[in-house]
């Protein structure tokens, strides 16, 4: 039985640290001066003005099965900080997935009864539940829009 709660212990803890959400950025321009993250807008098409100051990524916390409308805000907070930390005034989205990042699975298995010499009477069973771990991956570019109308 303490088998099974070491397992259970080192199943939480993997599931724990594949949860931590990632952002990271690569100049690529001339940066400006740090803005406030809530002045960044999110861009789907490019704006018809704009200058590119960095590449960006950024990955919300994983999830099982699908990822949710937080993770996907999440990551879209995480691009605000990283573009508003290089002076850029909007992000310009060029992907945007939910990324397998491992599986869930449990199981149960079944037993068996028996009885007498001449009579012998055996049941087994068993049920098994699983699914994929994903999170939200996007990348896109910092931009400074000079012309925002």
């Amino acid at each position: 039985m303490k088998k099974y709660g070491v397992l259970f212990f080192l199943a939480s803890i993997a599931l724990l640290v594949g949860c931590a959400a990632t952002s990271s950025s690569r100049l690529i321009g001339q940066t400006r001066a740090p803005i406030d993250p809530a002045e960044v807008r999110i861009y789907e098409e490019a704006p018809r003005r704009y200058v590119e100051i960095a590449a960006l990524d950024a990955s919300s916390g994983s999830s099982f099965l699908h990822s949710s409308a937080s993770g996907r805000a999440e990551a879209y907070a995480r691009l605000r900080e990283e573009a508003a930390r290089v002076g850029a005034n909007g992000v310009l989205l060029t992907f945007v997935a939910e990324q397998p990042t491992g599986g869930l699975s449990f199981g149960a298995g079944g037993g068996g009864i028996s009885g007498g010499r001449r009579n012998f009477t055996a049941a087994g069973g068993r049920a098994s539940f699983g699914g994929p771990i994903v999170r939200q991956r996007i990348q896109a570019l910092a931009i400074y829009v000079s012309d925002r109308r």
